[in-house]
């Protein structure tokens, strides 16, 4: 039988042997590495995620997270909006419409109205125009149409040349009037289209475009003896949008038919301008400019040979230079106008 006395002195060596007596740590000290530069390491930690071989653990700062997180949203938020701009482009419309001449319609109409009256008793100035121009400026800013306020500035810039040389006539406020609420048509007819994506289009939505049709041809009746016929015709194309919208949803390309008629109605309007001026010794370059974009815009039509806007161009090319010098005789723009606007009207039916 083993003495009891050497068994407990023999346990209480090994403890102490092992460095677990009172006093000392509850962790094992293991060594490592050669006799001569032994390493003590304390064992691994059994919540620790396993470490490739080779490979120092990376730690990531809550800066980091919050900058990857940034960065995904940022990703995704680009990613919406380019499927949302390719969206609009398949539609033909642009994203968002804001027409800007929206802002004050009301002011700058009056006060074109009322520098007509004052031309038809000989009192409007350059300076009546350049006030008109600035209110114009302001109602424009940011617009998304740029082409559009182009023109307008360049019909205000005519009108001011000419009034250095003489008065200016109620036909020319009329004409820079007309302009205007085209102007106001297109971007109402912008709205249009954006709205026609995105929802159903109830047949008062259509209300404003048929009053701006109704303004129009109130601004051109007192020098364009087509302007009823003209204003009758739009309003049957927006007649039958209206009986559309009761049916179904109106479409863009529904749409295109009341652009194509106003294009084509514009185009006979540019030709009557620079034919009553011509006969007058008046035309200016801006007059056979103003042709020219009327051409371009029913050439930008969907079902429009290129073709036939370049032989629009070289009718009118060809007797520019006549025109300017007052040259051209009216059965010769009596031929060119009911060519052009023939080959309108009938783009304009095939839509």
């Amino acid at each position: 039988m083993k003495n009891p006395l050497f068994t407990c002195a023999l346990g209480v060596a090994i403890i102490s042997s092992l460095g677990m007596g009172p006093g000392s740590s509850s962790e094992v000290d293991v060594w490592v590495g050669t006799p001569q530069e032994p390493r003590k390491v304390k064992p691994a930690d059994k919540r620790a995620k396993p470490q490739t071989t080779g490979q120092k653990p990376v730690r990531q700062t809550p800066q980091d997270a919050a900058a990857k997180r940034a960065a995904r949203a940022k990703a995704k938020k680009a990613k919406k909006a380019k499927e949302k701009r390719e969206a609009a482009q398949t539609l033909g419309r642009p994203e968002k419409v804001t027409p800007p001449a929206a802002k004050q319609p009301d002011e700058i109409g009056l006060a074109l109205a009322e520098l007509e009256r004052k031309a038809g008793a000989g009192q409007a100035t350059g300076a009546d125009l350049k006030a008109i121009g600035q209110r114009i400026a302001a109602a424009t800013t940011g617009a998304p149409n740029k082409v559009a306020w182009e023109r307008l500035r360049r019909t205000l810039g005519d009108l001011e040349q000419r009034a250095q040389r003489a008065p200016l006539t109620p036909q020319d406020m009329a004409l820079l009037n007309e302009q205007w609420i085209d102007t106001r048509i297109d971007f109402e007819l912008r709205a249009l289209a954006v709205r026609a994506g995105r929802q159903p289009l109830s047949p008062a939505y259509f209300e404003p475009m048929g009053t701006l049709l109704q303004k129009r041809a109130q601004a051109s009746k007192g020098m364009d003896p087509t302007a009823d016929a003209t204003r009758d015709r739009l309003q049957a194309i927006l007649s039958r949008l209206r009986e559309v919208s009761r049916g179904r949803q109106v479409l863009v390309t529904d749409l295109e038919v009341l652009r194509a008629g106003l294009n084509a109605a514009r185009l006979e309007r540019a030709m009557s301008d620079l034919e009553r001026r011509s006969l007058s010794k008046t035309a200016s370059p801006a007059d056979v400019a103003r042709v020219n974009d009327r051409i371009n815009d029913h050439a930008s039509g969907s079902n429009v040979d290129p073709k036939l806007a370049e032989k629009l161009r070289k009718a009118i090319a060809s007797l520019e230079a006549r025109a300017l010098r007052g040259e051209v005789t009216r059965e010769e723009f009596a031929e060119l106008r009911a060519g052009l606007t023939k080959r309108a009207r009938n783009a304009a039916k095939e839509k």
